[in-house]
């Protein structure tokens, strides 16, 4: 999310202090045309997408998109598992963040 987390708790960590959330999810990420490219060997891969973040915050925030960009990403097989290597986002329009982000509201 800041673009230089490593790892699942650092992750973890910047996303609890960025996002708002008060138990109850009230955005859907909706993700299309999904484009995989794995290498030769199996062991790593790129993918590419488009992402909209649709959000509604009754009574007063009615449903609405309030991002729209591109997911770049990379993947790496490790042990059978295949793990994020890193996500670039890349935004083509943004709308309304206040009642998503703590650092917009």
């Amino acid at each position: 999310p800041s673009g230089g987390d490593t790892g699942e708790d650092a992750v973890r960590q910047t996303l609890q202090q960025l996002i708002l959330y008060d138990g109850k999810p009230r955005t859907k990420h909706v993700m299309s045309n999904i484009q995989i490219e794995v290498d030769a060997d199996g062991r790593r891969a790129r993918a590419q997408c488009y992402i909209t973040v649709f959000q509604a915050v009754p009574p007063d925030f009615p449903l609405q998109p309030i991002f729209s960009g591109h997911y770049h990403d990379e993947f790496e097989q490790v042990d059978g598992v295949w793990r994020f290597r890193s996500r670039d986002i890349s935004p083509d329009l943004v709308g309304d963040l206040s009642r998503h982000r703590r650092d917009m509201a």
